[in-house]
């Protein structure tokens, strides 16, 4: 349903860390921030498009709550992810993101291909 996916380290010194990470080959991104103790989601897509199958999302900074299930079922999972992390969401899975502080997220997708495959429901 949700596959989390750190980066890999390729190095640290005094000057910081450099990490790699991989997402599909798709091109379009969202940049969003979003202030601590926000929630954000509480949808799902059908993965109509490229852009929603797997929707995407790149926890650049901070560290958020996902909290997801599986459409057509009751049971919720929630998972803590510190940044910086890859955060993959199969088709037909609600999920939602609380801020647990001040955050960046890149979004693999376009806002267009959101607004073509998007249902609105609570976790």
């Amino acid at each position: 349903m949700i596959n989390i996916k750190e980066f890999t380290s390729i190095g640290s010194d005094e000057r910081g860390d450099t990490k790699s990470f991989s997402v599909k080959d798709y091109g379009q991104f969202v940049y969003l921030t979003r202030k601590a103790g926000c929630l954000s989601g509480n949808t799902y897509h059908q993965g109509l498009n490229k852009g929603t199958n797997l929707k995407t999302f790149v926890l650049v900074q901070g560290e958020i709550t996902i909290n997801y299930r599986k459409v057509d079922t009751t049971e919720v999972h929630t998972q803590v992810v510190p940044s910086p992390a890859v955060i993959e969401v199969s088709p037909n899975v609600v999920h939602n993101v609380m801020a647990n502080t001040d955050i960046v997220i890149l979004e693999n997708n376009s806002i267009d291909d959101i607004k073509a495959d998007v249902i609105r429901e609570q976790v």
